[in-house]
């Protein structure tokens, strides 16, 4: 005998689920066959199941009534839980430990070269991790897992980060003097965090061809450097508050 029951994935993969079967014997009344049962023992009918650890079951004995005809039947009620070892090492935590490293696409400078190549591999690895995490729900599930949304959120900050870092790279290679409203995100950041934004891509020194004598000073990449650092401190706020807050719904709140 085979049966499906709804799960409620939203706590997932720390979800526990009740189900409900129920057996009546429609082929005759009460006076010609009657179904019941004493008890249900865990330890005699259950087998142990790699992803699901039944903790509690019973049955309970009633009778419906139809076009004035009384039929048994048999409620059984069990409860179990996923084992969510399995699904924390291959799925909770590489993704917690992607979006960690999506962030730090902020903190290579501009001349490095590497940041468009890592923003594009953290991108791809979220999308395949995405597909894994939705392969491993159940066809029966009635909810969407609260950390379905989470992966969605960070592979959206992921595809805005590629945008972003376009943009900077593009803007510490742009020549000409800055305009007005650079000059003033510039000042209000050198102002808010007290430090000379840029100051990492020194390192990497570029020997002009040609010098002028009124030339001026360049700081188009000190811009784009403060947008990184900006959006580093934005990126690094949205992923502490989420990820605390989505591991607390799942453990604390999932029972």
């Amino acid at each position: 005998m085979k049966f499906l029951c709804e799960f409620d994935v939203f706590h997932f993969p720390f979800d526990n689920q009740q189900c409900h079967i129920e057996l009546i014997t429609w082929a005759g009344t009460d006076d010609h066959v009657k179904i019941f049962g004493d008890k249900f023992d865990i330890e005699t009918y259950y087998h142990e199941h790699t992803n699901w650890l039944m903790y509690n079951a019973s049955l309970q004995n009633a009778s419906i009534i139809e076009d004035g005809e009384s039929f048994s039947e048999i409620h059984f009620f069990y409860s179990i839980e996923r084992r969510s070892l399995s699904q924390t090492v291959d799925i909770v935590v590489p993704v917690i430990l992607l979006s960690l490293l999506n962030g730090a696409v902020f903190f290579l400078p501009a001349a490095s070269g590497e940041k468009i190549t890592i923003s594009l591999t953290v991108l791809l690895a979220f999308a395949v991790l995405l597909l894994t995490f939705d392969a491993s729900m159940p066809s029966n599930a009635t909810s969407t897992p609260l950390f379905d949304v989470y992966i969605t959120t960070f592979l959206g900050c992921s595809c805005g980060t590629v945008i972003l870092t376009v943009f900077t790279i593009r803007m510490h290679h742009r020549i000409g003097p800055t305009t007005p409203t650079a000059r003033r995100f510039l000042k209000s950041w050198r102002a808010i965090t007290g430090c000379n934004c840029g100051s990492r891509d020194k390192a990497i020194k570029v020997e002009p061809v040609h010098t002028f004598e009124h030339e001026e000073p360049k700081e188009w990449p000190q811009v784009a450097a403060a947008i990184d650092e900006v959006a580093a401190t934005i990126y690094y706020l949205l992923f502490i508050s989420m990820t605390v807050t989505v591991l607390l719904m799942l453990v604390h709140f999932s029972e």
